[in-house]
C-alpha cells in the first residue's frame, strides 16, 4: 500500500541532506572536498531545495512529492522515475534533465527549463540484498505529467514521446521541435504555445486547445485531432489532412445532442432493457452534462468518455460497464451508484461524494461468465468521500486517494500499484497490507 515503493527508499534527515547539497555545489565548483550528491531512492517528502544548484545531481527513484525546487538548478540531473509529484519547480531549470518514468502528476512547472529534457517513459530497477536487479514497479507506467501547469515553460526540443500528459496547462509555452509521439494529451491547453516544428505524430489530443498557437511546421500523422480547437492557431491547413477522429462517432456536436437528449436517454434505457436488439446505445462522449440531475438514471454501459459531469448528481445511478475515461466528475454526487466493471481510467473525481458506491467487479459477464474488473487507473479521488464503497479487485494504478476520506471502504483484491493515500483517512478500511 502507500504512495510507492516506499520499502526500498531510505530516509534521510534534513540536516543530512542539506549537507549533501553542500557538498555537491562544492564539487560543482571544483572544491576538493566536494562530491556529487547521489540521492537516488531516498525520501524527500516536502524538502526545500529552492535556488540551490543541483545540476548533475542523481535523483534516481527518489520521493521528492511537495518538494520545493523553485528557481533551483537541475541541469543533467538525473530524475529517472523520480516522484514529483505536486513538486514546486517554477522557475527551474531542467535542461537535459533526466525525467524518464518520473511522476510529474500536478506540478508547478510554469517558467521552468526544459530544454531538450528527456520525459518518455521508464522502467526502473533496484539491488536487492543479494544484488540483483529487481522491478520496483509491478506496472510500468509511462511518464506522468497530467494536472500540471507549465505556463512559459521552455520545452524546446524535449523528448516526450510515449508520455501520459493529460490536462495540462502549457499557455505560452515555448515547445519547439518538442517530440510528443504517441503522447496521451487529451483536454490539455497549448493556447498561444508556440510548437513550432513539433513532432506529435500519433498523439492522442482529443479535447486539446490550440488558441492563438503557432503550429508551422508540425507533425500531425495520425493524431486523434477529435474536438481540437484551432481559434487563432498559425498552421498548414494542408496537415489537417494527416490527422484522424475519434471512429464510430457521428459528426452531431455536443448541442445537437443536448437537444435531444431525453430521446437518447429513452433509446439507451430500452437498448440496455433488451440486451441491445432494440433502442440505440448511448454516445454521450466529451458532452457537456455539468450541474444536471440523473439521479438513478440507468447509464450502464453508455459512451461517456471525455465527458463533463462537474456537479452532476448520479446519485443511486446504475452506471455497470459504462465508459467514463477520462470524464470530468470533480464535485459530483455519486452515493450508492452501481459501477461494476466501469471504465473511469484518468477520470477526474476531485472532492466526488461516492460514499457507498460499488466500483468493484461484475462477475459473470457473457457467455464465458467471465469476471470484468473495474478500470480506475489514474483515476483523481483527491478529497473525495467514499466511505463504505467497494473496489474488490478493481485495477487502481497510479490512481489518486490523497486527503481522501476512504472510511470503511473494501480494497480486498484490487491492484494497487503506485496508488496514493496520503493524507487518506484509511479508517475501518479492508485489504490493504499496512
Amino acid at each position: 500500500m502507500g504512495d510507492s515503493n516506499d520499502s526500498v527508499l531510505k530516509d534521510i534527515d534534513t540536516a543530512k541532506l542539506y549537507q549533501a547539497v553542500q557538498h555537491h555545489e562544492w564539487f560543482l565548483s571544483g572544491m576538493m572536498k566536494g562530491r556529487r550528491a547521489l540521492l537516488s531512492f531516498h525520501k524527500m517528502s516536502n524538502a526545500d531545495l529552492r535556488n540551490r544548484n543541483l545540476s548533475e545531481a542523481d535523483f534516481s527513484g527518489a520521493k521528492l512529492n511537495h518538494a520545493l525546487m523553485s528557481h533551483a538548478l537541475f541541469c543533467s540531473a538525473n530524475f529517472y522515475c523520480a516522484d514529483l509529484r505536486m513538486a514546486h519547480l517554477l522557475g527551474a531549470d531542467l535542461t537535459r534533465a533526466d525525467l524518464r518514468g518520473a511522476c510529474l502528476r500536478g506540478a508547478e512547472l510554469s517558467d521552468a527549463i526544459m530544454v531538450e529534457a528527456d520525459i518518455r517513459e521508464g522502467a526502473l530497477a533496484y539491488q536487492d540484498g543479494e544484488k540483483k536487479f529487481v522491478s520496483a514497479n509491478v506496472h510500468e507506467p509511462a511518464t506522468d505529467m497530467s494536472c500540471i501547469t507549465a505556463h512559459r515553460a521552455d520545452l524546446t526540443g524535449a523528448k516526450v514521446s510515449q508520455a501520459f500528459v493529460l490536462r495540462t496547462d502549457f499557455t505560452n509555452a515555448v515547445m519547439r521541435r518538442v517530440n510528443f509521439q504517441r503522447a496521451n494529451l487529451r483536454n490539455s491547453i497549448f493556447k498561444d504555445a508556440i510548437l513550432e516544428d513539433a513532432d506529435m505524430t500519433g498523439a492522442d489530443l482529443a479535447g486539446s486547445s490550440f488558441k492563438g498557437a503557432d503550429l508551422r511546421g508540425i507533425t500531425l500523422r495520425d493524431a486523434n485531432f477529435t474536438d481540437v480547437d484551432l481559434t487563432g492557431a498559425k498552421y498548414d491547413p494542408a496537415v489537417l489532412e494527416t490527422v484522424r477522429y475519434d471512429e464510430d462517432r457521428d459528426d452531431e456536436d455536443g448541442n445537437a445532442i443536448l437537444e435531444r437528449l431525453d430521446e437518447v436517454l429513452d433509446h439507451h434505457a430500452i437498448w440496455v432493457d433488451t440486451h441491445g436488439k432494440s433502442g440505440a446505445r448511448a454516445d454521450l462522449r466529451r458532452v457537456k452534462l455539468d450541474d444536471r440531475s440523473f439521479k438513478g438514471i440507468s447509464l450502464a454501459m453508455a459512451r461517456m468518455a471525455g465527458c463533463i459531469l462537474s456537479r452532476t448528481d448520479l446519485n443511486d445511478a446504475s452506471l455497470a460497464m459504462v465508459d467514463l475515461s477520462e470524464a470530468e466528475l470533480n464535485n459530483a454526487r455519486l452515493a450508492s451508484a452501481d459501477l461494476r466493471g466501469a471504465n473511469l481510467q484518468s477520470a477526474a473525481l476531485v472532492g466526488v461524494d461516492a460514499s457507498g458506491s460499488d466500483f468493484g467487479s461484475l462477475e459473470e459477464v457473457g457467455e464465458a461468465k467471465h469476471s470484468l474488473p473495474a478500470n480506475l487507473n489514474y483515476a483523481d479521488f483527491e478529497g473525495a468521500k467514499v466511505r463504505g464503497a467497494i473496489f474488490r479487485n478493481a485495477s487502481l494504478i497510479g490512481a489518486n486517494f490523497q486527503d481522501a476520506d476512504l472510511e470503511g471502504a473494501d480494497f480486498t483484491g484490487a491492484t494497487l500499484v503506485n496508488t496514493i493515500f496520503e493524507g487518506a483517512n484509511l479508517s475501518g478500511v479492508k485489504g490493504l497490507s499496512q
